[in-house]
């Protein structure tokens, strides 16, 4: 084979062979990404040196539990440990007439019971009284004694306290005149029931014909 014919086919030995070789070459790296701006920012610092970022929780708003409706208090009951007594003013007899003491007087301790109004009030007391004038023309003395018992009620209304109450009063009476040429007596044996209406508040008092009434708060 002529030295021309060789190199020809030494020629197309080697391209075959670096064909063969380029084919078997691993393929090359693709190009690293382009840096994030993190990245541009903390320059060659190691991955695991970047401070870890704070992540903020949110603070819970508190609610409110429902409520159901507000109840409306109820007023103080004004009866509520009621206590005092009841002065009592009688005219006895004649006897203002001559210029004796026009009234007897006697107090009777009165106080409301129960829990709810109306509440029942009561009480009761003794009376005696006796007085006599001494004139020129004679004497004239009278003599008053009585049991007397209150009962009735003590009633509120909106706050405002009335009582509403019976005087019974149970006794004898006793007048006697003397004079020269006139000697009597003007006895009395029986029961009154008088009314007495007041608000319940110290000083009020109710009048009648021949009775008085006055509260006198504890």
């Amino acid at each position: 084979m002529c030295s021309h014919t060789r190199h020809h086919m030494f020629g197309a030995i080697a391209a075959l062979a670096l064909i063969a070789l380029v084919a078997c070459s691993p393929p090359a790296d693709p190009p690293p990404p382009a840096p994030t701006a993190l990245e541009e920012q903390l320059g060659d610092e190691a991955p695991d040196q970047v401070p870890p970022t704070e992540t903020s929780t949110p603070t819970p708003t508190p609610v409110a539990a429902p409520t159901g409706p507000t109840a409306t208090p109820e007023p103080a009951d004004a009866c509520a440990g009621f206590s005092g007594s009841l002065e009592v003013q009688v005219l006895i007899g004649p006897s203002d007439a001559v210029g004796l003491e026009p009234v007897a007087v006697g107090a009777v301790p009165i106080a409301a019971a129960g829990a709810t109004s109306p509440h029942p009030v009561g009480g009761q007391t003794y009376v005696t009284y006796q007085d006599a004038l001494v004139e020129e023309w004679g004497s004239f003395t009278v003599y008053f004694d009585a049991d007397i018992a209150v009962d009735g009620t003590c009633t509120d209304t909106n706050g405002v306290a009335t009582l509403d109450l019976e005087v019974t009063m149970t006794g004898s009476q006793l007048v006697e005149v003397r004079s020269e040429g006139f000697n009597a007596d003007y006895p009395w044996e029986g029961t009154y029931t008088l009314p007495a209406r007041m608000p319940a508040e110290d000083g009020a008092s109710v009048e009648g014909e021949g009775f008085a009434f006055t509260l006198r708060l504890n």
